[in-house]
């Protein structure tokens, strides 16, 4: 059997994470970018998250404590993680949204089947795409997009919780 020299198993660990991370597209600084204020902000409807419609699935992960735990909500098209109390699961904390479907308008400025020129020129500044994905940053909260043919296909949010 012949022996694999240790610097070959080494490039074989190394290379891939060093190759992904040279595709991650630079984010692009936005400070006042929040997930739930501002003019990028999400629009929630006044009933909460629940209020979007009918749940087609839910549920539950462990969480970080015993006290709350991970409750994802998919819509058909939009997918909310929540971090939520286990005494009340009706409500909590949104970490995470994912919007796959045009029909989900969330937000003011950047949909699903929007074209990037007119998400972009909305926003007032240039955003780096690179292999199809675009990430805004604010202090704390990011948005992502994914695109195909000029047109934005995902769009993700990560809010901070705290």
């Amino acid at each position: 059997m012949k022996r694999v020299p240790r610097v070959a198993l080494l490039a074989c660990l190394v290379l891939p994470s060093v190759m992904s991370a040279a595709v991650e597209p630079a984010p692009t600084p936005v400070l006042d970018f929040q997930c739930f204020a501002g003019p990028w902000g999400i629009r929630l409807p006044p009933s909460g998250v629940r209020g979007f419609g009918r749940v087609h699935q839910e549920f539950a992960r462990r969480s970080y404590d015993d006290l709350t735990e991970i409750r994802v909500l998919d819509f058909g098209g939009l997918t909310v993680t929540m971090l939520v109390a286990k005494a009340d699961p009706r409500d909590g904390l949104v970490e995470h949204f994912e919007v796959t479907d045009a029909r989900w308008r969330i937000s003011n400025w950047l949909n699903v089947g929007d074209s990037v020129a007119a998400a972009v020129k909305r926003l007032g500044r240039e955003v780096a795409v690179a292999n199809s994905t675009g990430r805004i940053t604010g202090e704390a909260d990011t948005l992502e997009f994914h695109v195909e043919s000029g047109r934005v296909t995902r769009v993700i949010y990560r809010c901070f919780v705290g």
